[in-house]
């Protein structure tokens, strides 16, 4: 059954950190909105505000959420108002590990860290490729794009150039494949039924 439809595009799902423990999922569109649930999707909370412009979304099992947009990182705590963190200007995507420890990134810049609450951060880009000028460079201008985290601990970024691996916790990061067309748009990482992670790649001119 269809338990929660919207007229609006969903921007970004995220699930808790503390997932399968604390099933709760939370969905963001396009109508600076979010809607939650707590039972894995089955039913779903009322719409509530966001700031204006967010592209992604964290969630902690603490019921804490967290929102990268043009305007910043910002946070949410159950019922409270949202307020904007120490990380200031355009953020692309967020993602929180099971340790606590927030990673996010810009389009030309990755990867930001915080291990308190995004009270301060840090610039990890140890192993991960520069931004280029002319050929070799995404047209659209995003280098670095969605994170997400194994069930090993181990974090994976996608970026234009190809997919990097962390094992601590995004401190430092190495390759794990660059066979990537220069001509990447989008990438989306998931997971198979076997655990093993994917990455869908769409690419200028059509296929993927």
């Amino acid at each position: 059954d269809r338990v929660w439809e919207t007229t609006a595009e969903v921007l970004a799902i995220s699930w808790s950190d503390a997932w399968p423990e604390t099933p709760r999922v939370c969905a963001l569109t396009d109508a600076d909105q979010v809607t939650c649930s707590d039972d894995a999707g089955q039913t779903w909370t009322g719409t509530r505000a966001t700031p204006e412009s967010l592209t992604d979304l964290a969630v902690s099992g603490d019921r804490t959420l967290w929102g990268a947009g043009l305007t910043g990182l910002w946070r949410v705590e159950g019922e409270e108002t949202w307020t904007r963190t120490s990380l200031e200007g355009a953020i692309r995507y967020t993602t929180l590990l099971s340790d606590g420890t927030l990673l996010a990134v810009r389009d030309e810049e990755a990867v930001w860290r915080s291990d308190d609450d995004g009270a301060t951060w840090s610039l990890c880009p140890e192993g991960l490729p520069e931004s280029l000028d002319g050929v070799g460079a995404p047209r659209d201008g995003i280098y670095y794009r969605q994170l997400v985290q194994e069930s090993t601990g181990r974090v994976l970024l996608a970026t234009w150039s190809g997919l990097y691996a962390s094992d601590d916790g995004g401190l430092t990061w190495f390759a794990r494949e660059t066979e990537m067309p220069w001509t990447t748009r989008a990438i989306d990482l998931g997971w198979s039924s076997s655990g093993a992670p994917w990455a869908l790649i769409g690419k200028y001119g059509g296929g993927s």
